[in-house]
């Protein structure tokens, strides 16, 4: 990687344009970066990692820095603009941060995004690779570089105040710095895996035990119950050993402790089963003996009481004797009781039909208090005769009635049906103006219609357009993972090539170093050395283990000739691919897929709406022609209702002329009534309760003739059956159900005085004179307690048979438990030692290393050889770094450790035991060795551009001039180094310089050189 020209603007301290051409700066392959504190000597390189990365380094990206200059104007974009090659490709990128500029309109300020671009130069021109998309940048970039912002501020700029607090720092330290610089992810991840299966099965192991402990609470929750059975069979709690060692044994103990408390359980239950037994019985005697004597004293009460009810007794045996006499009348009384009931019935009929009668008829006022109705017989039927010749009179008139009500029914019809039409004209008239109105909207939007109609095609043809574009954007992001894989599969090839390079250049060294041996495999005796010449050969070189030969040489360079041909297949590859991403973003006119998905969708709803508006101009011209056809009909029916109505009025006028003479002959024959209806009905009412009356006074004269009959006839029967006159008789009988009920009362009072004399007389209840009463609630309470001893006998062998069960399942299950996780622990153990060893806190780890720390002491290690070579060199032969694993103090992780080794005095010190000087040197050949380390690490990048930042001021001349050779040794093979630093003495030293000065209104550069001062941009 080289950089040629860094352009700024409205960056940092710089507020106008700067131009930094690395080219001129490295002339002499090494140049000055100097200025005044504060000038912006950083912020050059800040701009270079901004340029590069996005981001600024270390410390200084926390936070939201501001990286626009406060210095520049308001509507200066701040641009960083740096051209470098990589890999042979000369790029330009272009990144520009977020930044906030005026509004166009108005006051205030709006967000401006930030954006990247990359361009490349090929065949002379700059084509684009990267537009405005800095995600695609950094993968682009990140593959060329082949490391990160952290790697590139270690490997190229070489920040040596860093690397001497690296130099001095602990462990812990180093390895937060390594494991940036360093991939270990890989090994880190082992160390978490490993400690998460740790933990894993930990889990698994602690589940185990609960479940473990769980069975055994189980058994001893099981033998709670019967602890005191227990006890009691062993004759001492302790026996029962409910608490430790919770296990299998304590299982046991307590599975035989319960079966001797189950066989003493059932030798309880079966002794209090017999006792119950026997006061069961005693219960069940006294229960039988109370019985019986309550029986006794039952039957002695009923005879008491009959013997208190024998004179109702005696008056019900004299009533029933009546009653069978009486029954001998059993056809006549019933008749003559009909005969009384009907004579009743009928006299009330004839009153309620004389009240009924209106008082202005003549006599009905004096036959309602008479004492014979029948009397009034014949003035009564004159009076329906005459109320009959009325009817017919009345029922005359009714036809001219009845012509009345139908010319005023068809007057009625005929005023409604004129009402009906005249409505019907008032809506069609009044209808008219709202369909002339619809009319002319509907024309008006007939002719809005036709207007966005006529625009169907454009509409269309915008569509397809979108969608082409819309298509175009798709297939870039689809091409643009293509050339994100391309880009993978190119920079594995690279990969591939530079490893075969380097088993390439392995596989030679070690034939080169075999080549002495190869030529002593040729000599024969007293032939000539083909090196020295010589005759005599007393030491032969022997073959080394791992010999190569030609062959496996040639086809070393044959897997690299491959290698390369891959890469360069991948290369070619990834080109056609960029160019199709190229042509198709410019189709898509730089618009997003989701832009151009916006703008489709936009269109199409254009192209829907000029549907739509066609599709509506349709209904509306049958709509306009319906209204149309409909308004002509309203005007066509309106004059039609207008001549309906006159015809209707003019008939009207004769119908209600014939109305009026037939009401004028109807009121001649009604005379005084005022409605032929109601007369006929009062006449028709008065006549029908006449012929009512005239029917019931007859019906009363009948019933009273047969009563008298019948009457006279019941008091002769009644005399000869004895009894004093017919009431007697009437007042014995009984009908059916009463003499039946009277019968049953006699007979029951005898059968229940029979049946307690013949129970009193049997054996069971003879001798009971003088018995007792037992006392049934003490026997019953002595058969509850047996009972109650006896259930809970049987309870406590049910539990105790269950808890006998419940061990014998436990113990098993306990057994089953221990075999199946016995594999499960073996296996905690294992991952428990190998997860403690390599997350360096157990395992036989005692440098408490992790497994990541080990690597990185590897790179440690390496990075201590590289720096070496350079800290010799500069220290005139006395010092080197050795990489040291020794045990740290106070039980602190080890295997990062640095000493100084003093070639001198041959003792190994610590860092920290450096003066300021050799403390510089010492850093600055830690850096240079790390950045050679990384740089191996990235893939072998070369890195043509260096810095190194500050710390000379420590050195003496001496020391100053022997830093110098060796910084001159970096500008082998065309590198440039550039120094940073404050120290006058450098300025007469290096030629090439690039100074920073400030002022009020900004920094800005200049660069000089040994035959004066150019102002490089400004």
């Amino acid at each position: 990687m080289r950089l040629h020209r860094l352009q700024l603007e409205a960056f940092g301290p710089f507020a106008t344009r700067q131009v930094v051409d690395f080219d001129l700066l490295s002339g002499d392959g090494v140049f000055l970066l100097h200025g005044p504190t504060g000038a912006g000597k950083t912020s050059v390189l800040d701009a270079v990692c901004f340029a590069l990365f996005g981001q600024l380094p270390g410390a200084r990206r926390e936070g939201r820095p501001r990286l626009r200059s406060d210095h520049a104007d308001a509507t200066t974009p701040p641009r960083v603009v740096l051209e470098l090659t990589i890999g042979g490709r000369r790029l330009e990128v272009t990144r520009s941060p977020e930044w906030q500029r005026p509004k166009k309109r108005g006051h205030g300020t709006t967000r401006e995004p930030a954006s990247t671009d990359i361009r490349e130069l090929v065949d002379g021109a700059w084509r684009v690779l990267v537009a405005r998309r800095s995600d695609e940048a950094a993968l682009l970039l990140h593959d060329l570089l082949g490391m990160g912002l952290e790697q590139f501020t270690k490997v190229v700029m070489l920040p040596q105040g860093e690397f001497a607090a690296f130099l001095r720092a602990g462990a812990q330290q180093r390895a937060e710095l390594l494991s940036r610089l360093f991939d270990i992810d890989r090994y880190a991840g082992v160390e978490t895996w490993l400690r998460d299966e740790r933990q894993r099965l930990t889990r698994l192991v602690a589940a185990a035990d609960a479940e473990r402990d769980a069975l055994v609470a189980r058994a001893q929750q099981a033998a709670l119950p019967v602890v005191g059975a227990v006890a009691a069979v062993a004759g001492s709690a302790e026996e029962v050993a409910l608490a430790d060692p919770p296990g299998p044994r304590l299982v046991e103990a307590l599975s035989s402790a319960v079966t001797a408390a189950l066989a003493r359980a059932r030798t309880d239950a079966a002794a209090a089963r017999q006792h119950a037994a026997a006061a069961s019985a005693a219960w069940r005697a006294g229960e039988e003996l109370s019985s019986r004597l309550l029986r006794r004293s039952e039957l002695l009460a009923t005879l008491m009481r009959l013997d208190a009810d024998d004179d109702r007794h005696r008056a019900a045996v004299g009533r029933l004797d009546a009653a069978r006499r009486a029954q001998r009348l059993a056809v006549i009384l019933p008749r003559l009781a009909d005969a009384t009931r009907a004579e009743t019935e009928a006299a009330a009929l004839v009153h309620r039909r004389l009240t009924a009668l209106p008082d202005s008829l003549d006599g009905v006022a004096d036959a309602v208090g008479a004492p014979d109705p029948g009397a009034h017989l014949e003035h009564f039927e004159a009076l329906l005769h005459e109320r009959q010749r009325e009817l017919t009179r009345l029922d005359d008139a009714r036809a001219q009635d009845d012509e009345l009500h139908r010319l005023d029914d068809e007057c009625s019809a005929l005023r409604q049906q004129a009402d009906d039409v005249e409505r019907t004209q008032s809506e069609l008239s009044a209808r008219l103006p709202v369909r002339q109105a619809s009319l002319a909207e509907l024309r008006d939007l007939q002719d809005a219609l036709l207007a966005r109609a006529s625009l169907l095609d454009a509409a269309q043809q915008a569509v397809d357009a979108a969608r082409a574009v819309a298509r175009a954007a798709d297939e870039v992001a689809e091409c643009a993972r293509e050339l994100t894989e391309h880009d993978e599969r190119r920079r594995v090839a690279r990969d591939h090539e530079l490893q075969a390079q380097a088993r390439l250049l392995d596989v030679r060294e070690r034939r080169l170093r075999g080549m002495a041996a190869a030529l002593a495999a040729g000599l024969a005796a007293g032939a000539s050395c083909p090196v020295c010449g010589s005759t005599d050969h007393p030491h032969l070189a022997p073959t080394a283990p791992g010999h190569v030969d030609e062959d496996q040489e040639l086809l070393a360079q044959e897997v690299v000739d491959a290698a390369r041909a891959a890469r360069e297949d991948a290369e070619q590859a990834h080109a056609v691919v960029a160019q199709r991403h190229a042509a198709l973003s410019t189709a898509a006119a730089g618009q997003s897929v989701e832009a151009a998905r916006a703008a489709v969708a936009a269109r199409e709803r254009e192209l829907v709406a000029a549907e739509q508006a066609a599709q509506s101009l349709e209904r509306c011209r049958h709509e306009l022609q319906t209204q149309q056809a409909e308004h002509d009909t309203d005007i066509e029916a309106r004059q039609s209702a207008q001549r309906r109505r006159d015809e209707l009025r003019a008939r009207l006028e004769v119908l209600a002329a014939h109305r009026d003479e037939v009401a004028a002959s109807l009121a001649r024959l009604l005379g005084g009534a005022l409605d032929l209806a109601a007369a006929r009905d009062q006449v028709a009412a008065q006549g029908d309760a006449l012929h009512d009356l005239v029917d019931a006074v007859r019906d009363l004269a009948f019933a009273r003739t047969r009563a008298d009959d019948l009457r006279a006839a019941a008091t002769v029967a009644a005399t000869e059956l004895g009894f004093a006159d017919l009431a007697a008789a009437q007042q014995a009988w009984l009908d059916d159900g009463s003499l039946a009920a009277l019968e049953e009362t006699v007979r029951e009072h005898e059968r229940l005085r029979a049946d307690a004399e013949a129970v009193l007389a049997t054996p069971e209840l003879r001798g009971l004179d003088d018995a007792a009463l037992p006392d049934l609630d003490a026997q019953r309470s002595a058969v509850e307690q047996a009972e109650r001893c006896a259930s809970e006998a049987l309870r406590t062998v049910t539990i105790a048979q269950q808890a006998h069960e419940a061990l014998l399942e436990l113990t098993e299950a306990l057994r089953e438990h221990d075999d199946v996780h016995r594999e499960l622990r073996a296996r905690h153990r294992h991952v428990d030692e190998l997860s403690r060893c390599v997350d360096g806190t157990g395992g036989g780890n005692v440098r408490r290393m992790r497994l990541s720390a080990f690597v990185l002491a590897a790179r440690l290690e390496e990075v201590a050889v590289a720096a070496s070579e350079r800290l010799v060199a500069m220290s005139d032969g006395r010092y080197t770094l050795a990489h040291s694993d020794d045990l740290a103090k106070g039980g602190a992780r080890s295997g990062l450790g640095l000493e100084v080794v003093d070639s001198w005095t041959g003792v190994a010190r610590e860092p920290s035991t450096l003066s300021g000087g050799e403390s510089f040197i010492a850093s600055l050949a830690l850096a240079l060795g790390l950045a050679d380390v990384v740089q191996a690490e990235a893939g072998g990048t070369d890195i043509e551009t260096l810095f190194v930042d500050e710390g000379f001021g420590s050195l003496d001349d001496d020391a100053l001039e022997e830093v110098m050779t060796v910084l001159d040794g970096l500008r082998s093979g065309g590198r440039t180094v550039g120094i940073v630093s404050h120290v006058s003495d450098l300025r007469s030293r290096i030629h090439q310089q690039l100074e920073v000065v400030k002022t009020r209104t900004g920094s800005s550069v200049r660069h000089r050189s040994g035959d004066g001062a150019t102002q490089v941009a400004s």
